[in-house]
């Protein structure tokens, strides 16, 4: 398991990213916050906080707001990672929910 990866998840929230340092990858919990499609994202859209990123050629959104603690055990299976295109930016989204900037 690798920070960044895209993993399944539920019905109501199709995907979760792993965000959590790879330093803490045995664990039993990760850090992971949402990875939703457009359509299901709330409408209320703040490109800092909950930026934008498309997978599988659909835009989808990172709802940085809602990140939690959940147990890899819930975890379906990785289907990608967005490191190399988009790691600053969830960085930047991360840093400005945590920090203000």
């Amino acid at each position: 398991m690798a920070r960044f990866d895209i993993y399944q998840f539920s019905e109501a929230t199709p995907y979760v990213v792993d965000v959590q340092a790879d330093l803490h990858s045995e664990l039993a919990t990760c850090i992971a916050v949402p990875f939703v499609p457009r359509t299901l994202a709330n409408k209320e859209f703040l490109p800092k906080l909950n930026p934008a990123i498309t997978f599988e050629s659909v835009e989808h959104v990172f709802i940085t707001a809602q990140l939690a603690s959940i147990p890899r055990s819930a975890l379906g299976d990785k289907v990608g990672n967005l490191e190399n295109e988009y790691r600053q930016t969830i960085v930047d989204a991360l840093d400005f929910l945590l920090q203000g900037f």
